[in-house]
């Protein structure tokens, strides 16, 4: 995060993975390969951009980026 994204410091930006009963519904048509991370807090805005960035190990999962998506696939 850039200096001054943040203007009240005391406000503690989190990622926190959810559990298989926690993801939302829009999800549900997915077979997911991967852990979704919920950002917060809620609402949260900043006076400059921020970025997120999130690695994935397409041998672990067993993927050629060629082919598909890494971190979700539909069911077949």
């Amino acid at each position: 995060m850039p200096e001054g994204a943040i203007v009240d410091v005391s406000t503690q930006i989190f990622a926190r993975a959810l559990g298989p009963d926690e993801l939302p519904a829009e999800l549900a048509a997915f077979e997911l390969r991967g852990t979704v991370h919920e950002l917060g807090p809620d609402g949260s805005t900043f006076d400059a951009p921020v970025t997120v960035t999130r690695r994935v190990d397409t041998d672990t999962l067993g993927v050629d980026l060629d082919d598909e998506f890494p971190s979700s696939r539909l069911p077949a």
